[in-house]
């Protein structure tokens, strides 16, 4: 099972796919010689998750190895389905990892081993992005014109949230859950996921991403506003969906039209994904 809530995990739910991942892995699993996106598709997520594990880094630096560890890692960002589980398989290790870094029980070789642990398991991550940035938001004229770095973040949320709106209303490939995880996963991909920072006081127009430190620091103002209602609409949806009261159609609806509250709603842009032609009176 991979948790999107971390603090979820308790006495009732079953245990992390893998027991401490961040340990030394005694007998690597090694990278088949011969596999097909089918084949990694229809391994146990136990043992998907040891081969991601075992190879989150080259084996060693052999010819040999080096190519098999590329076309790993290209057959799993080049396929959409085998991106997002390996996305959940890292999800799963950091949240595990990282709720042990902010506990007490590890000693200081235990703590820089899952420190490690952890930047690989980011460095794999974006490794597995298959958004192309060349162009981000240049669906939206004017209104898409930020500094560089602010654009590409922005257009990354958008993106997310679209999406998920889009697979909402796809009777046919809808999946609530994994598409659920999908959109809270694009806060992590932009390194603004609120869990990451002690402080989750995500503030106001005033004090725009301050909770993110330097992480959140962007040249245009405007940009940090914008971000932060992506951000902050993204999160709420997460906290709400994880309430069993919640009005699941109320926050969906909430959260699409976040889009809109930052003017960047794909709807409203010729040309834009997802566009929609206004309506004749």
């Amino acid at each position: 099972m991979i948790y999107p809530n971390p603090a979820a995990r308790g006495t009732d739910h079953p245990m992390p796919l893998i027991d401490q991942p961040w340990t030394r892995v005694r007998t690597p699993v090694q990278i088949p010689q011969e596999f097909t996106p089918a084949d990694l598709q229809l391994l146990p997520l136990r043992e998907f998750a040891e081969l991601l594990r075992s190879n989150l880094n080259p084996l060693d630096q052999s010819r040999s190895a080096r190519l098999a560890w590329n076309r790993l890692w290209e057959t799993l960002r080049a396929d959409a389905g085998l991106t997002d589980r390996a996305y959940d398989v890292l999800e799963d290790f950091l949240d595990s990892t990282e709720e042990a870094l902010d506990g007490d029980e590890l000693d200081d070789a235990q703590r820089k081993r899952a420190t490690k642990f952890v930047r690989a398991c980011q460095t794999s991550w974006q490794r597995l992005d298959r958004e192309d940035d060349a162009s981000p938001l240049g669906w939206a004229g004017k209104a898409g014109q930020f500094e560089p770095r602010a654009r590409i973040v922005i257009a990354k949320l958008v993106t997310a949230i679209d999406h998920h709106r889009r697979t909402a209303h796809d009777a046919t490939t809808v999946d609530r859950p994994r598409d659920d995880r999908r959109l809270w996963r694009a806060m992590r991909k932009v390194h603004l996921d609120p869990r990451d920072f002690p402080s989750q006081d995500l503030g106001d127009d005033s004090t725009p991403l301050e909770w993110a430190g330097k992480a959140g620091q962007f040249d245009d103002p405007r940009a940090a506003i914008v971000i932060a209602k992506l951000i902050a609409a993204i999160d709420h949806h997460r906290r709400a969906i994880h309430d069993a009261t919640t009005d699941r159609t109320r926050d969906d609806g909430r959260l699409w039209q976040s889009m809109r509250t930052v003017g960047l709603d794909p709807r409203d842009y010729p040309g834009a994904p997802g566009y929609r032609e206004p309506e004749s009176s």
